[in-house]
């Protein structure tokens, strides 16, 4: 029953307070300190970073398996957890958290407001960018207290939500244009979306400006140019091959200019799999990807075979990164990192486990896991499991850095001898002493269709995923070919199109033609 479980709540503010309090109506046991090495779960604070704990010491005090709970958990805090034994989870990463802190930051933001300004907001023309939690928390209430408020907004929902509320509403690309009609703009987007030029003109002319996103505006902009530029010389400079890149404190999307798969990225288009492959290993995905470095194991899984950071960031890199990376160059602008556990595209397994039973083991700990076995379905371990050992259960339980680094060695002595990736797809080439499934850690789509020695064969979803092929023993060449689910259907409806658009044509020539001679 839940009320057995012990807390131990750490941390002194009026936040942490209250959480005891609360804890303690509830029926649970609670204490500070002292009673870490009994604890169930542990009550860290918000944010954890600049809460000043001794967090190696405090971790070191608790059981094996507890379960801590930290706000704005950092890679850091995550090594030192994992270190420890202990599961370590974000509470702020959870919805509804960030719907009600959105209220005091919305307040806290008018509290600037009225301390900056030399007028009243009743009437003041304010501009709040993003209609998230935080711009819906601050824009009613902004309106509430008699500002003339407009909201821009990327998505047609976010901008009809606030119309919905009284509030007029601009599309985010009108925003150069639209920002010198405001003498305050607020910006609750977490990216960066004022440029250098629109700050400028706001300094020029008195405009307010009030960044509550998480980058720094000005900064971000400043630099942004500089880093793709070196991108984009990087480029040439790198080795050659189809492998995936790391980035550390750089800006989103670098892979992009570098024409490399990268793990840090942004965008709002994502495979629905990933979507469940992330969360599986208690990794956010939404439209952002931002595996902590903590999680080491992802980067062999992946294969992450670069890391590249500028060199402000190599001291802080060197002292969070585990023992798997090596210096490398620079070049352009850049550091670059050698991943000494990278695994080549393309592997095969020795053992199998249901996903069922993955789904039993701490989701800190699974992307070492699936270092050594491959995850089935229920159903699919019924078919394939046949061509793989069932992993022991003592052996799902040796988890630790230097067993990654042996399982790493292990899938590279059957990894692929070429992959390489195509416009249509990608080609792998690899020799198998067994019948065997080849396991491919690319989201699985509904889209491809794989070839194997030039026959088509069934594509197996692993990993909660990804995906993988059966090959038979011996030299195999593998092709997976994609091609969006309704294509062929939009190629029909295009010729049927120019059909009628060349009938109706021919049809409107004749006829005035037909006039003309009447």
């Amino acid at each position: 029953m839940r009320q057995t479980k012990r807390f131990a709540v750490v941390g002194s503010d009026a936040r942490q307070a209250a959480a005891g309090r609360a804890l303690a109506r509830a029926g649970y046991t609670v204490g500070g300190v002292q009673q870490l090495p009994q604890a169930d779960c542990i009550l860290l604070p918000l944010p954890l970073e600049q809460a000043d704990l001794p967090l190696a010491q405090l971790l070191g005090m608790a059981k094996p398996g507890a379960l801590a709970l930290g706000g704005k958990v950092t890679d850091s805090a995550r090594t030192i957890a994992r270190a420890a034994g202990v599961e370590l989870v974000d509470y702020f990463a959870r919805p509804e958290l960030t719907v009600y802190n959105a209220i005091p930051t919305a307040e806290g933001c008018i509290g600037i407001l009225l301390e900056r300004r030399s007028r009243t907001l009743w009437g003041a023309a304010v501009l709040v960018l993003g209609f998230g939690p935080v711009g819906r928390a601050l824009a009613v209430r902004l309106a509430a207290l008699g500002a003339r408020v407009t909201v821009a907004a990327r998505r047609p929902v976010q901008r009809a939500m606030a119309e919905e509320q009284g509030l007029r509403a601009v599309p985010l690309t009108d925003l150069a244009a639209a920002a010198a009609a405001f003498d305050t703009v607020v910006n609750t987007i977490p990216a960066p979306v004022l440029t250098a030029a629109v700050l400028a003109f706001a300094f020029l002319f008195s405009v307010v400006h009030i960044g509550i996103g998480k980058f720094g505006q000005w900064h971000t902009d400043s630099d942004l140019v500089e880093q793709d530029t070196n991108a984009l010389q990087l480029k040439n400079d790198l080795p050659e091959g189809d492998y995936r890149i790391d980035t550390y404190k750089i800006h989103d999307n670098i892979g992009m200019w570098l024409d490399k798969s990268c793990l840090q990225y942004f965008g709002s288009t994502a495979a629905p799999s990933i979507l469940s492959f992330y969360p599986a290993l208690g990794v956010k995905r939404d439209v952002r990807s931002e595996p902590e470095l903590s999680n080491y194991a992802l980067r062999g899984l992946l294969s992450v075979e670069y890391l590249i950071t500028t060199p402000e960031k190599q001291t802080d890199f060197e002292n969070e990164a585990d023992d798997g990376w090596e210096y490398a160059f620079a070049k352009d602008g850049y550091a670059v990192y050698r991943n000494t556990n990278y695994v080549p595209m393309g592997f095969a397994y020795d053992y199998y486990l249901t996903q069922t039973e993955y789904e039993e083991i701490a989701k800190a700990t699974r992307a070492n896991l699936l270092m050594r076995a491959l995850v089935l379905t229920d159903e699919d371990a019924a078919v394939y499991g046949k061509y793989l050992t069932h992993l022991p259960e003592g052996r799902r339980e040796e988890l630790y850095y230097e067993s990654y680094v042996q399982d790493c060695r292990e899938r590279r002595a059957t990894a692929a001898s070429v992959f390489q990736m195509n416009n249509s797809g990608f080609h792998a080439e690899i020799t198998l002493e067994k019948e065997n499934l080849v396991f491919f850690s690319v989201p699985y789509d509904d889209g491809f269709t794989a070839y194997v020695n030039g026959q088509e064969a069934d594509i197996v979803e692993v990993d909660e995923g990804l995906m993988a092929v059966l090959c038979p023993a011996g030299e195999n060449s593998i092709d997976f070919v994609y091609q969006p689910d309704g294509i062929r259907l939009s190629r029909a409806l295009t010729l049927g199109g120019i059909v009628v658009w060349l009938a109706y044509t021919a049809y409107f020539v004749w006829r005035k033609r037909r006039t003309k001679r009447a």
